[in-house]
């Protein structure tokens, strides 16, 4: 389980190795995002992009947000350089949908032009003048059930024409489910996309899981634990996992676990459905 407190000492101990780090925590109230939409997949805290500009305005000029699934492995030197250009943000196009003509078509976004909020180097001044957060929050209230990718889709509408789009290695999107893919040379940043994270159990297997792993021990979180399944999808990610290493027996445990926790969720379900409906 998760143990704030030792973050904390981890980030005092940090401020005692390297004096000239100055590192300032600020506690979200997550109430304010109550009208706003969530589910199982995403937590509030994919809103907390909305209020950092807010919260360093006057303390920062520029702002650089990272989603926290993303590994930073060259520097960041050259990003400084970028000439915003009178834009208000700076943002990587979003390489890994599909479907993104269909996407702008259907948020009305002109240029056809969609970035990955997942990593955003914002002006924070132009930001608040053209209040893109209260915006993003009155367009969320106002129609939720519009949007795919709630904060991200409401982003790419209000920062149309508004934003600079640089080079993918800024937020170089990778999915574990490839186990062949390599990152370019010169990627800076990479975004573990997807909901197979370098940090849960059925990932440890994949040589960019193991770089993940590499970067942690480096760090005071060296004790860090595999996310261990415990519902009947992520125990089929674990069956999968095996499959592709070609270790059968494990596979075999993990499927019949898989398939044993999906009959009890559909029974479940059914039982749910009977009460619910007074049969």
């Amino acid at each position: 389980e998760h143990d704030e407190h030792d973050d904390l000492k981890k980030y005092k101990d940090i401020i005692q190795l390297y004096p000239y780090i100055q590192i300032i925590l600020y506690y979200v109230d997550v109430s304010v995002f109550k009208k706003l939409p969530m589910n199982n997949l995403w937590a509030y805290a994919m809103y907390y992009r909305f209020i950092v500009p807010h919260l360093l305005s006057g303390i920062a000029d520029k702002v650089l947000y990272l989603d926290a699934d993303i590994l930073c492995v060259n520097k960041l030197e050259e990003l400084y350089k970028i000439d915003f250009e009178k834009n208000i943000v700076l943002a990587i196009q979003d390489t890994y949908l599909d479907n993104i003509s269909q996407r702008t078509e259907a948020l009305g976004i002109k240029s056809g032009n969609y970035f990955n909020s997942g990593f955003l180097y914002i002006d924070i001044k132009r930001w608040c003048e053209a209040d893109i957060s209260e915006k993003a929050i009155e367009l969320l209230e106002k129609d939720s059930g519009k949007y795919q990718f709630w904060d991200q889709d409401v982003l790419n509408i209000l920062l149309e024409g508004k934003t600079k789009f640089i080079h993918s290695q800024w937020n170089y999107m990778y999915s574990l489910c490839s186990m062949e893919h390599r990152c370019p040379a010169d990627t800076i940043f990479i975004h573990y996309i997807t909901g197979d994270k370098p940090w849960r159990q059925w990932t440890e297997y994949h040589f960019m899981a193991q770089l993940y792993r590499k970067y942690i021990n480096q760090s005071l979180w060296s004790d860090f634990q595999y996310t261990k399944p415990i519902n009947y999808k992520q125990f089929h990610r674990m069956a999968k996992s095996y499959w592709k290493r070609r270790m059968y027996i494990q596979w075999m445990h993990w499927n019949f676990k898989y398939m044993v926790g999906k009959v009890k969720h559909i029974f479940r379900f059914h039982q749910f459905m009977e009460k619910n409906n007074g049969v």
